[in-house]
């Protein structure tokens, strides 16, 4: 998914949080997610892992594979 900037020209990236609340609702053990964005480094970690975890899984020691998009 792309990230928009907003007027101050940073990342928005309420869509990415949209997208991963929404893909939370549906996680169970075992299930892969992947992100692909073109967003900036570390919102893996500080934005969509928190919120995945958060789904109540039990597989808090997962990570999620990434696959970049360019950016042109």
């Amino acid at each position: 998914m792309p990230t928009p900037l907003n007027k101050t020209r940073d990342p928005d990236v309420r869509y990415l949080i949209a997208a991963a609340e929404s893909v939370a609702q549906y996680l169970h053990p075992g299930m892969l997610v992947v992100l692909e964005s073109t967003t900036y480094p570390g919102t893996t970690e500080e934005l969509v892992l928190p919120i995945l975890q958060g789904a109540g899984t039990g597989d808090r020691g997962s990570g999620i594979p990434q696959s970049p998009v360019p950016n042109p």
